[in-house]
């Protein structure tokens, strides 16, 4: 029968008894199958969902599901998904053995292969042998005093090891194998070229991985686009919320799109802390505001939008709350956004008129960013913002490298930048400890060359922040609104650092001497309609500043009760008028 076999372990179809066919799948394990398939997918589904990845997941248990219905339904349908996965995991381990082994061959043999060929060593020979053979300078050849002898090719062995070939019968000697074609030097070449290429596709696919898993390798942050973290020190104290608040901030900023004229804007955001709606911060809201309402529009740079403040402490919070509190209902919008300067202030404030949306009154609040921006890319009285530099950095790398970049130099970048290789020679590079130079740290500042002519830059700010002036007014007189400007208060122009106030001097990187120069200066040649409130901070006798210029929420409220004293005359008179139109706003 074909079932039985002899001593010899050969069946009686002359195969070897490991070589037998399988026996006939049981009833039922097409289902058994369907269902491993189905539970394998809802595990992966849900690693994926629990990774964030739920879209994904979703189209799994789909397509899952689908599957083993029919599967279950129609056994035939369910063998032929076995076959295709049986064939997918066939020339997927193929492919793995070229990659796997190819790589080992690579790694390790190769290189054994060279220093033994180069100390004329033989690992195959006895230690004795070898090591004359290694002194004669030659192999040791196969012989009774090494060991190996040599196998004859007419014996009954195999040919190809681990393969099936048919038995010879007992005892008969089989015929040397005809001689093939001699093997030529460019198959050769053509099966090396296709493992490397098999090698560079498979380190290429392995970066793509880790760069789906891991988040891309950050560039080096700008020091101006990378707000500084919560700090310790004494403003933070009885505000457990600062990191978390900090979190949601950072987490906002770094979503900032591009915009063709103000260079950034902030998208939509909802956190605990931070909520904002088409470039407005969420602020308080008082009951009296549901109807007629005077409406006032604030902008500034991070400290009007509340850099290190929730929603409902802001500057632009803190004034509905005092204006509540006096009977006048205010309707308050924080456009307040970071790094802005007047000049990105008056143009955002242009779109928002130019769209229908007027306020009763505009408020600034500018003075840090304008130094800011004059020490980074100044002297100038021309237009100017914080990342001005950097952008035109950005444009002449561009222009000068990749444009002119031979071919194949790109086509080197792009494969460093999707190499698997790469990414870990890169990681450990990060770990192994790296020569300390004698040379002197580099240091880079934000901010470089403040000692240079610091006068002169306050007057540029203040020149510039004139002309920003000038326009807000005059879109106020066509368009019906009245504008008010304030110059902020930063630890510079503070009477005193208090306790706990000692680590923001100096914070990022800027020179205390050349700053407080340069805002002098400024507030010497600020415009007639700018009210200079640079003291409103002296009188708290706490820690508020987080940096020299950002503060907690005391110091924020602070500075909004002497805002408030100062627009209070002009918000009761713009909220009788309000109510004098019958809640049509007369501008």
């Amino acid at each position: 029968m074909l079932t039985d076999r002899t001593r010899d372990g050969v069946t009686a179809l002359g195969l070897p008894a490991w070589a037998a066919p399988p026996p006939p799948d049981a009833p039922g394990s097409s289902r058994r199958g369907a269902a491993v398939r189905f539970v394998v997918a809802l595990v992966v589904a849900g690693v994926l969902a629990r990774l964030g990845h739920r879209v994904p997941a979703t189209v799994l248990v789909a397509a899952a599901s689908t599957v083993t219905v029919v599967g279950v339904a129609r056994p035939g349908v369910s063998a032929a998904i076995d076959r295709a996965v049986a064939r997918l995991q066939a020339w997927a381990g193929r492919a793995l053995t070229v990659v796997l082994l190819g790589a080992l061959h690579l790694a390790v043999f190769v290189p054994v292969a060279v220093v033994a060929r180069v100390l004329r060593i033989d690992p195959l020979a006895p230690a004795g042998r070898r090591a004359r053979a290694g002194r004669a300078g030659g192999r040791a050849r196969p012989g009774p005093a090494t060991g190996w002898e040599p196998v004859p090719r007419s014996t009954g062995l195999y040919r190809r090891p681990y393969a099936l070939e048919r038995l010879a019968p007992a005892g008969a000697r089989t015929a040397p194998a005809a001689p093939g074609p001699p093997r030529r030097p460019l198959a050769r070449t053509r099966g090396a070229l296709g493992l490397v290429v098999l090698l560079l596709l498979a380190d290429v696919g392995a970066g793509a991985l880790l760069a789906a898993r891991d988040r891309p390798p950050a560039a080096r942050p700008d020091p101006v686009e990378v707000l500084m973290q919560a700090p310790d020190v004494g403003a933070r104290r009885g505000e457990p919320w600062a990191q978390e608040l900090y979190d949601e901030l950072m987490a906002a900023f770094e979503q900032t799109r591009y915009h063709p004229f103000r260079g950034w804007t902030a998208p939509d955001f909802t956190g605990r802390h931070v909520t904002v709606r088409d470039e407005a911060r969420r602020s308080y809201e008082p009951a009296a505001a549901t109807g007629a309402a005077v409406e006032v529009f604030f902008f500034g740079g991070s400290t009007m939008m509340g850099w290190f403040q929730r929603d409902e402490h802001t500057i632009p919070s803190v004034i509905a709350r005092l204006a509540e509190a006096d009977g006048i209902p205010l309707r308050v919008r924080n456009y307040g956004q970071p790094a802005y300067m007047n000049w990105q202030e008056v143009m955002l404030l242009q779109e928002l008129v130019s769209r229908g949306e007027v306020p009763h009154l505009a408020v600034f609040y500018d003075g840090a960013n304008e130094l800011g921006a004059q020490f980074r890319a100044g002297p100038s009285d021309d237009p100017i913002h914080l990342q001005a530099r950097a952008i035109e950095s950005r444009l002449r790398a561009i222009r000068e490298g990749e444009d002119d970049a031979p071919a194949l130099r790109r086509l080197w970048e792009a494969y460093s930048e999707l190499s698997a290789l790469h990414r870990l020679v890169d990681r450990a590079a990060e770990v192994v400890p790296v020569i300390e130079s004698t040379a002197p740290a580099r240091v880079e500042h934000p901010w470089p060359n403040q000692a240079e002519h610091p006068e002169e830059r306050g007057r540029a700010a203040a020149r510039l922040h004139h002309r920003g002036v000038e326009l807000a007014r005059a879109a106020g007189a066509g368009f019906g609104f009245r504008t008010a400007f304030f110059w902020q208060p930063m630890a510079y122009t503070k009477a005193r650092i208090l306790p706990g106030e000692e680590p923001v001097i100096g914070s990022w990187g800027t020179d205390p001497g050349a700053w407080s120069a340069a805002y002098a200066t400024a507030r010497a040649g600020l415009h007639p309609a700018v009210i200079d409130v640079s003291d409103a901070l002296d009188g708290v006798d706490e820690p508020v500043m987080y940096d020299f210029g950002h503060t907690n929420e005391r110091g924020a409220e602070a500075v909004a009760r002497v805002l408030y004293h100062r627009l209070r005359p002009v918000l009761a008179e713009l909220a009788a008028e309000v109510a004098g139109a019958g809640g049509v706003a007369t501008r």
